[in-house]
């Protein structure tokens, strides 16, 4: 992007032939237009649009710098740790969820709600210390219901109607 110069430039070198401002659900965006004579006959179209000519919608200049910044700082081995502490986060909250009912209190009052938390936090680790003990795992990735659907179910009989 050439923001200054209100400019993009495409895999293959072509210049966009408008850069425009809009707004998008209340938001401020930038749309940039690829010519259609450049688009039409590129070996890479496909790789690039589904339509006939290339679309970019942006964010403002200041949040897409900083969302490429984002996606550079993604691939080192540090944000991949911290990220690593956060699935583990979440993967705590996803079986606290799924044995305990945790999202739903069974009391009325935050002192017994909040002394259900800690009887369900201590069931987790029980559950754990005996999954380790074991050397059973402790759970599985949960299917979809789409995944779960037989997408290539066996073909059906013909069968013949009888006429009279």
């Amino acid at each position: 992007m050439h923001w200054d110069e209100e400019c993009a430039v495409c895999p293959k070198g072509a210049k966009s032939r408008y850069w425009g401002s809009t707004r998008m659900d209340g938001q401020p965006r930038t749309v940039v237009i690829f010519p259609e004579w450049d688009c039409r006959n590129c070996k890479v179209r496909t790789s690039c649009t589904s339509g006939f000519t290339r679309r970019l919608t942006l964010h403002p200049r200041e949040e897409h710098e900083l969302l490429q910044q984002q996606r550079v700082a993604q691939e080192t081995d540090a944000w991949k740790q911290r990220f690593a502490k956060r699935a583990g986060v979440e993967g705590t909250i996803s079986q606290a969820v799924r044995t305990t009912g945790i999202r739903r209190s069974r009391y009325r009052g935050q002192a017994k709600t909040a002394l259900a938390h800690v009887f369900s936090a201590a069931a987790i680790n029980l559950h754990r210390i005996d999954a380790h003990l074991t050397g059973r795992p402790i759970g599985t990735t949960r299917r979809t219901h789409f995944a779960d659907l037989d997408l290539n179910p066996p073909p059906r009989r013909k069968t013949r109607t009888r006429r009279p």
